[in-house]
């Protein structure tokens, strides 16, 4: 069993970093480092591509002060209180359907009141933490856009905000080598001790149950609360103020920024052939002349640690993988029913055998590769 964590390289320029600052916090340097890189070469008269990847929000959950305090006895209530509370907060805010179930309790996830005070305790504590650690990096991400305000280049730059997946359910010793690990069992995982370094905690399956709000499932799934994250842009060529309620897809990103940017797609790289791209341009959205991305007879699906969906339309068929689903497949229309409550595959069993044919179409497409 392995005596330390396996820890993060750091690379600047291609070389390696043996140190880092004593008061080094991911988020606020990785902040620090695009800041100075876009000040360092303002005066090229070339364009930039920023990629700030935050390691936020993943576990293990740290955060300075103050927002490590700032959510303190937020979430005593529990995470089925705040399931409840963010599925109302979707509907009022228009991003799912009034009529729109919220999903049943997840099979894994412990009901709150049948948690001791202790453990109830230890687990608010944990999204208190993460909580503070999306103001943290909120606030970070601010400051980024303030110095494009400063320097006069915001209105001249198109940002897009995304999040890679949907909440972890993941407790951090059950992330692969950690549970009974010499280094594992040295950290002092006291509760008074959570959010600061030398603890290592994930918020676990009840808390991204619920972070999920209206969505079932979480990260790691193929279900709605798994893949389905919302996408903010901002810029030039962008009508504001407006939610669009397009489906797209992650692979849209690269054709979008190409368009806006006006810049050609090459077939050849170093002299190399390019993949074709698989995405489409948002800019129709974007600019208010379109209202969908996609046709109603097109098909877009993926995978997911054995687990599999694809969409075509308002429908979507899934196979959720075991130990969070049964990997059978289900077919649900995910506009009216986002957090996928009724399984419509035996009322439509012609659509659902489409949509699978669909998905092994892909598959063989792109090689996927399962593990079963």
């Amino acid at each position: 069993m392995a005596e330390q964590e396996e820890t993060a390289e750091y690379v600047v320029d291609d070389k390696r970093l043996d140190k880092l600052p004593a008061d080094f916090y991911a988020t606020r340097n990785y902040a620090d480092f695009l800041i100075e890189s876009i000040g360092e070469n303002r005066s090229d008269g070339k364009p930039f591509l920023a990629y700030l990847s935050f390691t936020a929000l993943h576990d293990p959950l740290h955060v300075p002060e103050p927002w490590l305090s700032e959510y303190r006895g937020k979430y005593n209530d529990g995470y089925e209180v705040l399931k409840t509370q963010r599925a109302a907060a979707a509907k009022e805010r228009g991003l799912v359907p009034d009529s729109s179930a919220v999903p049943e309790r997840h099979k894994m996830v412990e009901a709150w009141d049948s948690l001791s005070k202790e453990k109830q305790a230890l687990e608010a504590r944990g999204m208190e933490v993460y909580a503070g650690m999306v103001s943290n990096m909120d606030y970070h991400f601010g400051r980024v856009v303030k110095y494009l305000k400063d320097i006069g280049e915001y209105d001249n730059t198109i940002v897009i905000f995304l999040s890679d997946n949907g909440p972890n359910p993941y407790y951090s010793d059950e992330h692969p080598g950690n549970r009974g690990s010499k280094w594992y069992t040295q950290l002092d995982n006291s509760i008074e001790n959570i959010g600061h370094p030398g603890f290592n905690y994930g918020y676990g399956i009840g808390w991204s149950s619920a972070g999920a709000g209206p969505l079932d499932y979480f990260k790691v799934t193929v279900g709605e609360g798994g893949i389905r994250t919302p996408m903010l842009i901002a810029g030039p060529g962008v009508k504001g103020g407006r939610q669009v309620d397009a489906f797209a897809y992650i692979w849209d990103i690269m054709p979008t920024i190409l368009e806006l940017a006006d810049v050609p797609h090459t077939g050849k790289y170093q002299g190399r052939q390019v993949v074709e791209m698989r995405g489409k341009s948002l800019s129709g959205v974007l600019t208010g002349s379109t209202k969908t991305v996609y046709g109603a007879e097109e098909f877009i699906g993926g995978e997911m640690i054995d687990g599999k969906w694809m969409r075509q339309g308002d429908f979507k068929a899934l196979s959720v993988a075991k130990p969070y689903g049964d990997a059978n497949w289900c077919l649900y229309n995910v506009v009216d029913d986002p957090g996928e409550t009724r399984d419509l595959a035996k009322e439509q069993p012609e659509k659902l055998k489409k949509l699978q044919a669909a998905w092994d179409s892909y598959a063989k497409d792109v090689d996927v590769v399962l593990s079963k």
